[in-house]
């Protein structure tokens, strides 16, 4: 089976990694929990802007930690799946990004980035996103998304019917990624 997973928000940990950076640059103090939007207000900005000006930052993308349980997911998913990296950041950035995952020790069979096409197109069977969405739109294709639970997509009733018809898998952590993903391959 063919996996997507996204990056930011997903393996990667950015909003406490971005909420340092605006901090120093805007003298602006947010905590993750804050953060209820893709686009959520930060001053005079907003975070969807500063995380794309962010991840064309060589060592901003080198330095962004891992989400708890990333690692040791992707890696078992990957023992008996093909996992893809897919993200919408700017292609701008795929070097580094690649670099990072790399560095990262992040097994993977393929890297597609979708930010010109979207994440619909990518061919997997499953998507592992953190954007809601992401996750309805695949969902509504007739594949399995997995939403990895965070801040800005606690308000879940664009998908509340996906949910109820299996088609979205709402996963606390990685352990609960995993779990989605083998019961899913038992079907």
């Amino acid at each position: 089976m063919r996996i997507g997973v996204d990056i930011d928000g997903v393996i990667g940990d950015q909003v406490p990694h971005l909420l340092r950076r605006v901090k120093q640059k805007c003298n602006i103090e947010m905590k993750k929990s804050d953060i209820k939007l893709w686009d959520q207000p930060m001053g005079h900005t907003n975070f969807e802007k500063e995380m794309e000006e962010a991840v064309l930052d060589r060592t901003f993308v080198l330095t962004m930690p891992l989400i708890r349980g990333s690692r040791e997911g992707l890696e078992r998913i990957a023992s008996y799946n093909r996992v893809i990296i897919v993200t919408s950041r700017p292609p701008e950035a795929d070097e580094d990004t690649i670099e990072w995952l790399n560095r990262k020790r992040l097994g993977f069979d393929e890297f597609i980035n979708t930010h010109r096409e979207g994440k619909l197109r990518a061919p997997i069977d499953v998507l592992i996103d953190d954007r809601l969405e992401n996750v309805r739109d695949f969902a509504l294709t007739k594949r399995l998304a997995i939403m990895l639970s965070q801040p800005w997509n606690k308000d879940r009733r664009i998908i509340a019917d996906l949910i109820k018809q299996g088609a979205v898998v709402c996963a606390a952590n990685w352990k609960d990624v995993v779990q989605a993903v083998e019961a899913f391959e038992r079907q």
